[in-house]
């Protein structure tokens, strides 16, 4: 094997610079995409198929495998000595590992919410246009990348199979929440030299350089609340005319 399981950004660089496991939506990541809706397609239809208890454990379960996935990456980068403060829990998909953790013990509809306006899409994009490809995919952290952005599509959707209806007068909550993580991590990173919430830097993802082409490549996180806006133009007119023909009926 050329690389080590437990190699890091930087080991693989070394050994072969510019390396990608493979281009995105080439043969590779088709296989993994289908693979990956494939897994999610069937976590539905067991949970569909459970009582309300049933539904509960199910939920109970995918919580704790993405805590230990999280803690996982914590002990590979400590293990490889490549521990640094990027790691700290407060990218999107991290925190929104706890805000399912939440969801899990009190079932609050706003936590719902958040976990389809945000997590949701966030995890989506990052299963299309992943940053891991840079280390092999028998690689401890490609592994829990790939496997944390699956689970983390799949509970949201598991909320909607649940019989949870988005609704757009939520989204004003939504838009506080998020500004009260944002604002702070923006600041986070300026001390730090990191990039949580990708407000730093595009890191070569695709729609962030399409940003970074549009507003710069110092402004480019100015473009994110019109992309928000667009996202969920797309998520929420379903539902709401879904809404409209039941109050009609």
């Amino acid at each position: 094997m050329k690389f080590s399981f437990w190699a890091d950004r930087d080991a693989v660089e070394a050994v072969e610079p510019g390396y990608l496991a493979f281009h995105h939506f080439d043969g590779t990541h088709i296989v993994l995409l289908a693979l990956a809706a494939v897994i999610i397609f069937c976590a539905v239809l067991i949970f569909r198929r459970l009582s309300t208890a049933g539904r509960n454990r199910f939920f109970a379960v995918l919580t704790v495998l993405l805590l230990l996935d999280e803690f996982a990456k914590y002990a590979i980068a400590i293990g490889t000595n490549s521990w640094s403060w990027s790691y700290l829990p407060l990218h999107l998909c991290s925190i929104n590992i706890f805000v399912c953790l939440a969801y899990t013990l009190t079932k609050k509809d706003l936590l719902a919410e958040f976990l389809y306006s945000l997590c949701l899409p966030g995890a989506v994009v990052a299963l299309i246009v992943p940053t891991w490809n840079d280390l092999p995919i028998l690689n401890g952290m490609h592994l829990h990348s790939a496997s944390v952005h699956i689970m983390l599509v799949m509970y949201p959707v598991l909320i909607l199979a649940n019989g949870f209806c988005p609704s757009f007068r939520r989204l004003p909550k939504i838009l506080c929440m998020l500004a009260a993580v944002a604002v702070p991590i923006y600041f986070v990173n300026k001390w730090l030299g990191t990039n949580f919430f990708f407000l730093a830097r595009t890191e070569n993802n695709p729609v962030l350089e399409m940003l970074a082409a549009v507003f710069g490549e110092k402004y480019f996180f100015l473009g994110l609340p019109l992309l928000l806006i667009i996202v969920w133009t797309l998520m929420y007119i379903p539902w709401a005319l879904a809404a409209r023909k039941k109050a009609k009926a």
